[in-house]
């Protein structure tokens, strides 16, 4: 809605185009991942020293496959977006390798909401998710004032810090 309203229609349609791209490999890295982990860690959730464990394996693994997916979506989102649509969304390419980036955090943020799920906190999930969800809003100055693409940088800034706000719950 926010780049709706303060940007043209030109960079809204940039902009929903490369979020749709990243929305896309977002689903598709986090979902399977999401189907295993809050069984798994719900099934330990007794055994603080076993849950911290696979906590840890399972934040390393998905570190390490998002990492490797965003590095060779960044170097070749060149080619790939153009390929698809046509040079005349090259603009996209810019904001689709800024946004590449949440798929880590989302994959690790991921992870921490089913970590305090999986141990009983649902209300505490909620008020952490209420929080960072604020917290997105701060990106809004950036765009306001200094473009589509510090809007972007801000939002994927906020996603990593909201990965220390979820560890530390």
């Amino acid at each position: 809605i926010f780049v709706g309203k303060v940007f043209s229609p030109t960079i809204l349609g940039f902009y929903s185009r490369a979020e749709s791209f990243n929305s896309l490999i977002n689903n598709y890295s986090t979902s399977s991942l999401n189907k295993v982990i809050y069984p798994l860690l719900s099934s330990i959730q007794d055994n603080k020293e076993r849950f911290e464990e696979i906590l840890a394996k399972s934040i390393s693994l998905a570190v390490f496959a998002t990492t490797t997916i965003v590095g060779f979506l960044f170097f070749t989102a060149d080619y790939l977006i153009i390929l698809l649509l046509g040079a005349e969304w090259a603009f996209s390419v810019v904001l689709f390798k800024i946004l590449i980036f949440t798929t880590v955090t989302l994959s690790i943020n991921s992870i921490l909401n089913k970590a305090i799920l999986s141990r009983g906190y649902s209300k505490l999930k909620f008020k952490v998710l209420l929080f960072t969800r604020i917290l997105y809003l701060g990106s809004m100055p950036f765009g306001y004032y200094f473009g589509v693409e510090a809007f972007a940088i801000a939002f994927v800034a906020i996603r990593f810090i909201t990965i220390s706000i979820n560890w530390i719950y």
